[in-house]
């Protein structure tokens, strides 16, 4: 060792043409594979977002339990809720979201699902309908008291901003737009 190596250890660079193993060298799988997880790891986050933005509903009913089922086009059934409670369901002609409505402590709502994400709707203070308009792009709801009227309401679905609302007992049912069930203009979605 007076050479100033340590026994065992090879002096000097490794090459390809060295027998032994190549330390210095990952091995042939490693080398050739690594290009190929990036490709992979995004071709997954594209089928992700490909699913949740294409998503179809086939079906969406109301269990026995008061819980939301959504089934999707391959028949997988999810549910959506676990508390109960839920009423009257309605699903898009896009197939894209549903809607129903459930009591809360401040009167009801209307809640609205849509790629895998609920939103709602608070009733002021009663929901008393709702319906999709513009394919399922916008929802209509109709909320007040029980016993008087109230206010009808326009939401983009996709933002839940409002774009439109009106009072009732103060506008005369031929100067209600067209998105309004109680308009006489009105041609349903």
């Amino acid at each position: 060792m007076s050479d100033g190596t340590l026994q065992g250890f090879p002096s000097g660079p490794r090459t390809a043409d060295a027998s032994g193993l190549h330390e210095n060298r990952a091995p042939f799988a490693r080398r050739r594979a690594w290009p190929l997880f990036p490709l992979a790891l995004i071709s997954l986050v594209q089928g992700f977002a490909s699913t949740a933005s294409g998503q179809n509903i086939a079906d969406a009913y109301i269990d026995p339990r008061g819980n939301v089922v959504v089934v999707g086009r391959q028949g997988r059934p999810t549910m959506i809720t676990s508390k109960g409670g839920c009423e009257k369901i309605v699903v898009a002609k896009d197939r894209r979201t549903v809607a129903w409505s459930k009591s809360t402590s401040k009167g009801s709502a209307v809640f609205i699902y849509r790629e895998g994400i609920v939103r709602k709707i608070e009733g002021t203070p009663f929901v008393r309908d709702y319906w999709f308009v513009d394919g399922g792009r916008k929802i209509g709801v109709a909320s007040g008291g029980l016993y008087y009227a109230g206010w009808e309401s326009l939401y983009d679905v996709a933002t839940m901003k409002l774009v439109d609302e009106f009072n009732q007992n103060t506008t005369p049912a031929e100067s209600r737009p067209w998105w309004s069930t109680s308009s006489e203009v009105y041609s349903g979605d």
